[in-house]
């Protein structure tokens, strides 16, 4: 009579063991992917936000070496208004128009009549800074020393998403005593003011600058 071989029973998970190792596995695995997912959005944000405020500081630059060098703020549209309020008027229109005149040597060069009839000594640049759209875009021409002109653009921006609204001007005028005015030939200095929203639901970014206008007299 022979003997029956004893089976050894099969080493393995049973359903309950896998369901259950599957189970903690998914929930590691999303709690990593949620870190990760928080981790790079945060940091994106971060990113943003820094991109956001060096665009409004160049911007800040940008605008204040002109406003510091001009000779005058004047206070008259350009020939061909691309970026300023249409139908605007002075004063009202400065605190989102700025067209200055920045003289470029102090050379004795010949008097230039511009395009709008303003007499200035050349080489000069006709400089227009307006908020239009949620941009602050540039209008330039650049006159030689023989009142030709070099080189001309308009509509150039110079930083976008910026949100000013009403009771939040761009630029305002302060005379000697510093306040407020809205004289040209009376204003001593100009404030630059940018409301800056990089995304919808971020905050607004506040960048201001206030800059003496050196030629002032």
């Amino acid at each position: 009579m022979s003997a029956r071989r004893r089976t050894r029973p099969e080493e393995g998970f049973t359903v309950v063991e896998l369901a259950v190792t599957l189970l903690v596995l998914g929930i590691v695995v999303a709690v990593l992917f949620g870190f990760l997912d928080s981790t790079t959005s945060a940091t994106a944000k971060a990113t943003r936000n820094v991109d956001a405020e060096q665009a409004g500081q160049l911007a800040l630059r940008t605008i204040s070496q002109d406003v510091r060098s001009a000779n005058p703020v004047v206070s008259t549209y350009p020939a061909a208004p691309t970026s300023c309020p249409a139908g605007g008027a002075f004063p009202a229109a400065y605190a989102t128009c700025l067209p200055v005149v920045v003289v470029r040597s102090d050379l004795t060069g010949p008097a230039c009549t511009g395009p709008d009839g303003l007499l200035v000594q050349a080489p000069y640049s006709r400089i227009t800074y307006a908020l239009a759209g949620g941009r602050v875009l540039q209008d330039r021409t650049d006159y030689s020393s023989t009142c030709a002109v070099t080189r001309s653009y308009t509509g150039r921006v110079i930083i976008d998403q910026v949100v000013n609204g009403a009771g939040s001007p761009v630029f305002t005028l302060f005379d000697r005593s510093g306040n407020v005015t809205t004289s040209a030939t009376n204003a001593a200095s100009v404030r630059i003011a940018l409301e800056v929203r990089y995304h919808p639901r971020a905050g607004v970014l506040d960048l201001a600058s206030t800059v003496a206008l050196r030629n002032y007299r």
